[in-house]
């Protein structure tokens, strides 16, 4: 696996470097190729392609967050780790960026392990696949691309990241088929996954991709709140 750090500060570099080596070799694991960067505009210059990134926000020229855009288009599945020494300045802005997990300065060993142990577990399973027959075509779409679904009357809509569908399956196929570690029925009617949440209130949820809203019926929010929550923690 190839893993890469970019911050412009030696020590945090070293630091995150030390903690991820010291992961894997308590768990007896092949330890990753970690590349370091003092800038973005370097790491972007490099050709290879990273399954884990830790980035800064703040660097001299690209900061992370763009950087981090950059880096999804090389690899869909890579997870992002937000480093930054502000609190919450740029918490709404990396969830919008679809970042994987937010730490702060000076790092904690414990997020960062709890964190890391996730994003392996994630890349280490492969997407799953459906085979899904819509009013015209018969699609292949992967789980982890669905946004919502929603049944309305005798039919079954499915939004991915990107686009819709009309299904003629019915809303229990889909609580069946989709990965319960990912997916909640948030109101009648209503599966969201989790993993594409941009925010929330007491009965909406709006999807990274910006436009998409699912309902949250109130009986439902105490206990959408606490998994989501569990979700960001330790999926």
């Amino acid at each position: 696996m190839n893993f890469v750090i970019c911050d412009d500060d030696p020590d945090s570099v070293r630091d995150i470097e030390e903690m991820v080596l010291l992961y894997f070799k308590i768990r007896h694991l092949q330890p990753p190729l970690i590349h370091t960067f003092s800038s973005a505009q370097k790491m972007l210059r490099s050709s290879c392609v990273y399954d884990i990134a830790f980035l800064d926000v703040v660097l001299p020229g690209i900061s992370g967050l763009i950087a981090s855009r950059e880096l999804k288009k090389r690899n869909r599945r890579i997870m992002i780790f937000i480093i930054t020494g502000f609190s919450d300045t740029y918490l709404d802005e990396s969830f919008e960026e679809g970042v994987y997990r937010y730490l702060t300065k000076p790092v904690s060993m414990r997020r960062l392990h709890t964190g890391l142990r996730s994003a392996l577990i994630r890349l280490s399973s492969p997407c799953k696949s459906l085979l899904v027959r819509t009013t015209t075509e018969t699609r292949r779409i992967s789980t982890e691309d669905i946004l919502i679904v929603h049944t309305s009357l005798r039919t079954t809509g499915v939004v991915t990241t990107t686009d819709s569908l009309i299904c003629p399956y019915p809303f229990s196929f889909w609580k069946q088929t989709l990965p319960e570690e990912c997916f909640m029925e948030t109101h009648k009617g209503y599966l969201v996954n989790l993993t594409h949440i941009r925010s929330f209130d007491q009965d909406r949820i709006q999807m990274d991709d910006l436009k998409t809203i699912a309902y949250l019926s109130k009986r439902n929010y105490s206990e959408f709140k606490k998994r989501f929550l569990l979700f960001l923690e330790n999926e």
